[in-house]
């Protein structure tokens, strides 16, 4: 099974697809200009940031100082979660009957749902009593002799792709912050490379004849490739509620019946089978803070500075070098070299270093 953000956004976790997040981090940047460099931005540039993806992650952290790099990653600890979803619990049987998950999420909401399950963790204090009945009849269809669940979320951890229960998480994880896909130099951040571990998890994925990819809209800038490189027709469902156009087109090239609109929770009832007698997982917010007031707290510790800079690296590479330089100059601290672009985009490829 492979997932994304789609099984953790419902409530009670409530956490947010990636173009919310996406959209957070880069208004984060943007704010910071704002604050640091007043009419700094045209309508015209803050477009062109808003309509490409960026690496926003890899880039605060290119533009930190090593000892500050916790200020950037630590945005990661906004995904931790203490009720799971019903798509998390799903996940959770599937893996205690055998199963082997990839994941591009960074919560902790499949951990939390086994350890839930299993009887090695208790709903936290204050949590609404409806909760209470459906986790005892959850619990009651959770296989009694279930091994811990192994979680690699470094690519030290990935080797081993017989173990099971096995959930690996490609980006790292919540509970370890300082762990991204690489953090490429700023200028490059886009061009984000697996590494060979990772890889050898998307092989061992696709050896299955029924692959369910659920809660996944393909519009990251790291994983939908590989993946895509390895499906075979006939031996995957992709299930997802938001897919881009242009990777449909590419889905029904190697399956006409791909993809399929839909729940990620409905699809993970269909494939586990017997258990959809199991009784509706609560959908109700939880009254503690969650994602919003976490980012909200992130983005007031997070430098000005680290921010603006790496906007500034963002315009450059969307072609406003001129607006750039001017945030560099404003914004104060190292210098920066704005690298030379190659011929073709109407502009003099050229290299400038503000200070």
């Amino acid at each position: 099974m492979f997932s994304g953000a789609g099984i953790s956004c419902s409530p009670p976790a409530c956490l947010p697809l990636g173009r919310r997040f996406h959209r957070d981090l880069l208004d984060t940047c943007l704010g910071a200009v704002d604050r640091l460099a007043p009419d700094l931005l045209s309508v015209e540039s803050r477009l062109a940031l808003r309509s490409r993806r960026w690496n926003v992650i890899a880039r605060l952290a290119a533009c930190s100082d090593p000892d500050r790099l916790p200020e950037v990653t630590s945005v990661l600890s906004c995904f931790q979660i203490t009720v799971p979803t019903e798509a998390h619990l799903l996940s959770a049987l599937h893996l205690a009957e055998g199963g082997h998950h990839v994941t591009v999420n960074f919560d902790n909401g499949i951990e939390c749902a086994y350890a839930l399950l299993s009887g090695r963790l208790d709903l936290p204090k204050g949590a609404q009593a409806a909760f209470a009945e459906p986790l005892a009849e959850w619990r009651a269809g959770f296989p009694p002799n279930a091994p811990p669940l192994r979680v690699a979320h470094r690519p030290a951890d990935m080797a081993d792709t017989e173990c099971h229960p096995q959930l690996v998480k490609l980006r790292g994880t919540a509970g370890a912050p300082e762990l991204l896909i690489g953090v490429p130099v700023v200028d490059m951040a886009e061009s984000v490379c697996l590494g060979q571990a990772r890889l050898i998890m998307f092989d061992a994925l696709v050896a299955t004849d029924s692959l369910l990819i659920t809660g996944y809209s393909g519009e990251d800038l790291d994983c939908v490739e590989p993946l895509l490189a390895r499906l075979r027709h006939g031996t995957f469902s992709w299930v997802a509620q938001h897919i881009d156009t242009d990777l449909a087109a590419r889905l029904k090239v190697i399956d006409s019946r791909q993809p399929v609109n839909g729940d990620a929770t409905a699809a993970l009832r269909q494939l586990l089978g017997q258990r959809r007698r199991l009784p509706p997982w609560p959908t109700i917010h939880r009254p503690d803070p969650q994602y919003g007031h976490a980012f909200a707290l992130w983005r007031r510790r997070l430098s000005d500075q680290v921010a603006a800079e790496a906007c500034g690296w963002m315009l450059s590479d969307a072609g406003y070098d001129g607006p750039a330089v001017e945030l560099f100059d404003r914004c104060g601290g190292r210098p920066h070299q704005l690298p030379a672009r190659p011929g073709g985009t109407g502009r003099s490829p050229r290299c400038r270093t503000a200070r």
